[in-house]
């Protein structure tokens, strides 16, 4: 269940007895809404007995509020926010790559930025690819290569939903690099060479 922090930004008028919070999927023609106390910062937890007790991760959701002191105030402007999810990565590294893949969140996302650090030195980045999904609930494979064997690395996951974004950091270490299998059992003949 998504948890929204929404700081309300319309006075506490004399009077007031509540605010009511009204929400949607953005977008939507359809509201639902609450009542809660006057306040001036409140986390929108949508009451278990609301007709929709459960808001989605990874959805842009619209807010507005109203303030009730028995007369007809004007709703506040609309304001935005969202609740997103790490994404479940699949991190396939090899001595010089690393393959990885994960489910498109939801519908909301435009694009992921991917981002390849090292461990040792997280600010600076390596490579950078942008993604983007066509389809929800596909899932997005990508690859980096080039790395370094036996090396810590970090993927930054960005996800960017209009204008909200929050990264999700995943750490690998690449594999040894392949080398000659051991030789098992050998045996040498000397020839002595008569000149």
């Amino acid at each position: 269940m998504a948890t929204f922090h929404l700081p309300i930004t319309c006075a506490n008028i004399a009077g007031s007895t509540n605010f009511k919070v009204k929400y949607r999927l953005m977008g939507d023609s359809v509201w639902t809404s609450y009542l809660i106390a006057p306040a001036t910062d409140v986390t929108i937890l949508i009451p278990s007995d609301s007709p929709t007790s459960v808001l989605l991760n990874n959805r842009i959701y619209d807010f507005q509020v109203q303030n009730l002191n028995g007369a007809d105030n004007p709703l506040s402007l609309i304001s935005q926010n969202i609740v997103f999810t790490a994404p479940v990565l699949t991190i396939s590294p090899t001595a010089t790559t690393v393959g990885y893949s994960f489910n498109n969140l939801s519908v909301d996302i435009d694009s992921y930025t991917v981002q390849l650090t090292t461990v040792l030195n997280p600010g600076t980045i390596i490579e950078s690819h942008s993604l983007v999904p066509t389809t929800f609930p596909e899932t997005i494979s990508d690859t980096f290569t080039g790395l370094t064997s036996l090396t810590g690395y970090r993927l930054i996951v960005t996800p960017v939903a209009n204008t909200f974004s929050e990264s999700f950091i995943y750490t690998f270490t690449t594999v040894a690099i392949d080398s000659c299998p051991s030789v098992l059992s050998a045996t040498a003949t000397l020839t002595p060479v008569i000149t």
